[in-house]
């Protein structure tokens, strides 16, 4: 019986879901790229997370990523969020030259 409520447990604690967030500037952005370049795009990214209701902890800022990635012109970005019962981390990732 201790082996199941603790499957149950653990099933419940690392259930959850994610999307991916596609912003409308995003679409306006890349209407005017090149994208014939892309494999020699950098990449940065930047994150938040909250841990039973505490935080956010972390920026989740495009500026922030572009300068992990040393991205000088943002191309392209997105973000993505993940949740789950007690935490969440939401991220947004910026792509550039």
């Amino acid at each position: 019986m201790r082996a199941f409520i603790a499957l149950a447990l653990v099933s419940i604690l690392g259930a959850g879901c994610t999307f991916t967030s596609r912003p409308e500037m995003e679409f306006v952005i890349s209407s005017k790229i090149n994208f014939d370049d892309v494999a020699k795009w950098k990449s940065g990214e930047d994150c938040a997370s909250s841990f039973l209701g505490l935080g956010p902890f972390g920026t989740k800022s495009i500026v922030v990523a572009a300068q992990k990635g040393n991205i000088k012109k943002v191309n392209y970005y997105e973000s993505f969020f993940h949740f789950y019962v007690l935490f969440w981390k939401q991220c947004v990732v910026v792509y550039g030259k």
